[in-house]
């Protein structure tokens, strides 16, 4: 890694280079052995990862194997594509990126050349779950500015100013 200097490492797929390893895609446990190994060193390195994953047979939602996948991500992503549109949705942002929560692209494809062209999302998509998701995103990425800019707080504290049947919080 520091010989390389990579600015971005792709793996493609988790199911396959972890198979390499000899480590089981089904075991959290693997998972972060992996990590530890073989992410987090060209974390430290400056580079960032990009892993690729298959989805879950049941759970087309989700990636294949053990949930300890997803949970040690810090941004995840889903794409699909139907009729020539690639429709990519922010599943997990841990560190409040600010990322358009779901992003369409029409895909031109060659013998020669494969490309994505952004294009304003189609009617007929899931514009209020994306208008959800993007609410919540700029709502947690105000209080991660408020709690910065006052100060480390408890999480009893934090429990305390926050209200509601539903409110759960949880350590970051």
């Amino acid at each position: 890694l520091n010989e390389w200097q990579p600015a971005l490492i792709v793996i493609d797929a988790q199911m396959e280079v972890l198979a390499d390893a000899d480590l089981n895609e089904n075991s959290s446990g693997d998972i972060l052995k992996w990590n530890a190994s073989y992410v987090e060193p060209a974390v430290a390195a400056g580079a960032s990862t990009l892993m690729l994953d298959h989805t879950g047979h049941d759970d087309k939602g989700r990636s294949r194997g053990a949930s300890g996948k997803g949970q040690s991500s810090r941004v995840e992503f889903s794409a699909d594509v139907k009729a020539g549109l690639l429709e990519v949705t922010v599943r997990k942002n841990a560190v409040f990126a600010e990322i358009e929560p779901v992003r369409t692209f029409r895909v031109h494809e060659d013998e020669a050349e494969f490309s994505l062209e952004p294009i304003e999302r189609p009617s007929g998509l899931d514009t209020e779950r994306a208008n959800e998701q993007a609410t919540r995103q700029r709502i947690a990425h105000d209080i991660v500015k408020r709690l910065r800019e006052h100060g480390e707080l408890s999480q009893k504290q934090v429990t305390d100013l926050v209200t509601g049947s539903r409110v759960t919080v949880c350590e970051v």
